[in-house]
């Protein structure tokens, strides 16, 4: 009979702990309830909300991708040039200028980030600190 007792109680404690948790999901909904649609689009499949154009659906992703290839190309092709016409190595603010960007820290920094994805990639080598030079070649380093 204590047995039961005990046993009685233990489901009774497990009921309350439920419903308190079905307390809180519905007051979870009714507040989800309550915020503004405005990012649901109407539409004729029964209020399915559509997608939302934004910046990672797979087009904008597909795109920002390119870009970013077409200009890792252009800052490989800025720190060859370098390195081939006078065998120094080059330091992002000259690829920047050479880029014909405005040399400000946010596009060296961007700029910094190609060059070291590059020397990752094994396409340029860093001889120094923020000194890059296409890999295997006989760059030197200037001061």
């Amino acid at each position: 009979m204590e047995r039961l007792r005990i046993e009685a109680e233990r489901i009774a404690e497990l009921i309350g702990a439920r419903e308190a948790e079905l307390l809180r999901l519905d007051t979870a909904r009714q507040v989800v309830g309550e915020l503004p649609a405005a990012h649901v689009v109407a539409t004729s499949n029964g209020g399915v909300p559509a997608q939302r154009p934004g910046p990672w659906t797979a087009g904008a992703v597909t795109a920002r991708a390119a870009k970013t290839e077409e200009f890792t190309a252009k800052v490989r092709h800025v720190v060859e040039a370098f390195a081939v016409n006078d065998g120094t190595a080059v330091r992002c603010k000259d690829v920047v200028e050479a880029l014909g960007e405005e040399v400000v820290p946010r596009r060296v920094e961007k700029v910094r980030h190609h060059l070291k994805r590059l020397v990752v990639a094994g396409a340029l080598a860093e001889v120094g600190p923020g000194l890059f030079t296409p890999a295997g070649g006989a760059a030197v380093a200037r001061e």
